[in-house]
C-alpha cells in the first residue's frame, strides 16, 4: 500500500472527519481509522462500553487499539472525541478534560428550548392549518420539514453542540499518530501499539478502558494532546525517564518533570505551546493554512520515533 501524505491525512481527519461528537460521527471516524491503520500494517481492535456518567442517559464509549499489545514496548495514546462549543470564554489546558458542567447545562437548556419551540409551533400553527387546508398543501410540506429538523436536532444536539475548530484539540494529535503509523518500518511496528480513546474531553472514561485493556503488562505509555497548538513542543516525564531519553529529543522539545496528578495520562506526555508552572494553555483558533501543521507533524514523528528507540532500548 502506497504511503499516504501528511496533507491527505490532515484533510481526512482534520476536515472531513473533524467533528467526532455524536455516536454517528464517532463510528464514522472509527471505521476510517480502522481501515487506515490496517492498511498501514496494524491489527485493530475496537471495544465498546455502555455507561451512564455525566449524563442521565447511558451512552456508548468506544476505544480503538492498534498493534500487538502483548509484544509492544510502547503505546502512543490520544483521544479522538471533540469538545463542546463554549458559551463563554474559558482557558483550556493540555492534559485536562476542561469539562464544564455549567457549559453542558447550557447546551442541554438550548436543546430543550429548541424542542419546546418546535412543539409549540406544531401545536399552535401547523396542526390548526392542516385541519383547515389538509395534508396535501403547503402546511403539509411545513410539517415534514419541521419533523425532519426536529429529528436532526435530537440526533445532533442532544449531547451538546460540538466545537467548530477541532484541528488543535485534538485532530492534530490523531494526524500525527496516523502519519507515524505509515512512517514506521516493519521491524519498528513490532514494538509499537496505538490507542485512540473516547471521552478525552469529558469524563476521561476512555483512559480507564485503556488501563483495563493493558492490564498488568509493563508498557511505556506516551500520551499526546493538542500537538498542533502554537508554540514549541513540550514534554513531561518523571526524572528517571528524562535521564534516559535520546539526546536528539532535547533539540525538538522542552522537557519538564511530570506532575503527580498527571500520571494517569501516561509515563511521557507530549503537547505544544508555552509552559508556565507545568501547565500549557491551548489557543483554539481556526487555521487558514495547514503548511505549518505539516511541519509540526513531521517534527512530532521524529520525536515519537526517538521516544520509541529510548523505550525499546
Amino acid at each position: 500500500m502506497e504511503k499516504e501524505s501528511v496533507k491527505d491525512v490532515i484533510l481526512r481527519y482534520g476536515v472531513l472527519l473533524g467533528k467526532r461528537n455524536t455516536e454517528r460521527q464517532k463510528t464514522d471516524f472509527l471505521r476510517a481509522a480502522q481501515k487506515q491503520l490496517e492498511q498501514a500494517g496494524f491489527p485493530v481492535d475496537i471495544t465498546c462500553v455502555s455507561a451512564s456518567l455525566m449524563r442521565r442517559e447511558s451512552v456508548n464509549m468506544y476505544n480503538l487499539y492498534a498493534g500487538d499489545f502483548k509484544k509492544a514496548d510502547v503505546v502512543f495514546i490520544t483521544y479522538y472525541d471533540t469538545p463542546l462549543w463554549q458559551f463563554y470564554p474559558k482557558e483550556q489546558k493540555a492534559f485536562d478534560a476542561n469539562w464544564s458542567r455549567g457549559n453542558f447545562l447550557l447546551h442541554t437548556l438550548l436543546f430543550l428550548c429548541c424542542m419546546i419551540a418546535i412543539a409549540a409551533f406544531l401545536y399552535l400553527t401547523v396542526i390548526p392549518s392542516l385541519q383547515k387546508h389538509g395534508f396535501v398543501s403547503l402546511w403539509g410540506a411545513v410539517l415534514v420539514l419541521v419533523c425532519l429538523f426536529g429529528f436532526y436536532g435530537i440526533r445532533h444536539m442532544r449531547g451538546g453542540i460540538a466545537a467548530g475548530n477541532t484541528m488543535v484539540r485534538n485532530s492534530s494529535s490523531l494526524i500525527a499518530l496516523f502519519a507515524l503509523a505509515w512512517d514506521l518500518s516493519e521491524q519498528e511496528k513490532q514494538h509499537v501499539a496505538f490507542a485512540m480513546i473516547d471521552e478525552g474531553t469529558r469524563s476521561e472514561y476512555g483512559l480507564r478502558m485503556l488501563q483495563e485493556y493493558i492490564g498488568k503488562k509493563r508498557i511505556q505509555r506516551v500520551y499526546l494532546d493538542s500537538i498542533g497548538n502554537v508554540g514549541k513542543l513540550q514534554g513531561f516525564a518523571d526524572r528517571h525517564i528524562l535521564e534516559g531519553l535520546h539526546e536528539k529529543l532535547a533539540e525538538h522539545a522542552e522537557w519538564h518533570d511530570l506532575a503527580e496528578d498527571k500520571h494517569a495520562y501516561g509515563d511521557i506526555l507530549l503537547t505544544s505551546g508555552s509552559c508556565d508552572n507545568g501547565c500549557v494553555s491551548l489557543k483554539i483558533e481556526k487555521r487558514t493554512d495547514n503548511s505549518d501543521l505539516e511541519q509540526q507533524v513531521n517534527k512530532v514523528i521524529q520525536v515519537l520515533k526517538a521516544l520509541m528507540i529510548s523505550c525499546v532500548s
